[in-house]
């Protein structure tokens, strides 16, 4: 009497509307199947029951890639525009709070020195316009509500605890992004040392300011 030696049955491959499932360790990152990923290639081909299906190459560089951080990069945008939307009135509080901090910091506290450093001379009462302030205003304000937004939901994230770990990720987000670049920026200017504290002590400052307002209004 012969054995005979049974080979497991391979069931079709899977077909989705995506075409291509999550490799080992990408998680759930792709659960969504109503998308189609453009950066795979795709054809046609037979499958196991000489039925017509679709087929995605994953390709490492193509597919595994693209197809994770595209959709993740757009879960985060949309979840801080969610932010923005949900707490636009502690942005606007953590803004308003930023300009009082820079309105004391380059006025009755430093505002003498940051003019010297800058060989700056203070202009007259009477020549000071609004005008020329706007454009700084402008910028200051599109750069603390983009801080404020990202700022916050990074707090979501971490699920604070109390204020003193929001202080402790603006400082760590300040190190590289404010102060590491201000002392990179000055130093191939040849800016004297002192306004380099000067400004990145008001970058600190002020993110600490934005940390404790958006932390009030989480």
């Amino acid at each position: 009497m012969t054995c005979k030696r049974i080979l497991p049955v391979r069931s079709p491959p899977r077909r989705t509307k995506v075409g291509l499932l999550p490799n080992k360790g990408t998680g759930n990152l792709l659960r969504d199947s109503t998308s189609v990923n453009p950066f795979c290639k795709r054809f046609s081909h037979k499958d196991s029951l000489g039925q017509s299906a679709s087929k995605f190459t994953p390709t490492h560089n193509s597919c595994t890639i693209f197809g994770t951080l595209h959709p993740l990069t757009m879960v985060h945008l949309i979840a801080i525009g969610t932010y923005v939307q949900a707490h636009i009135v502690g942005i606007l509080l953590a803004i308003v709070a930023s300009y009082v901090v820079g309105f004391l910091w380059h006025g009755p506290l430093f505002g003498k020195q940051w003019l010297a450093l800058n060989n700056i001379k203070a202009p007259a009462k009477e020549e000071m316009k609004f005008s020329m302030m706007l454009p700084g205003l402008s910028a200051n304000f599109v750069m603390i509500f983009v801080q404020s937004a990202v700022l916050g939901r990074a707090f979501q994230l971490v699920s604070l605890a109390n204020i003193g770990e929001a202080l402790i990720i603006a400082t760590i987000i300040w190190l590289p992004f404010s102060a590491l670049l201000l002392v990179n920026i000055y130093a191939w200017g040849g800016k004297p040392v002192k306004l380099m504290v000067l400004d990145s002590g008001h970058a600190l400052v002020s993110m600490w300011t934005i940390a404790a307002v958006l932390y009030a209004t989480l």
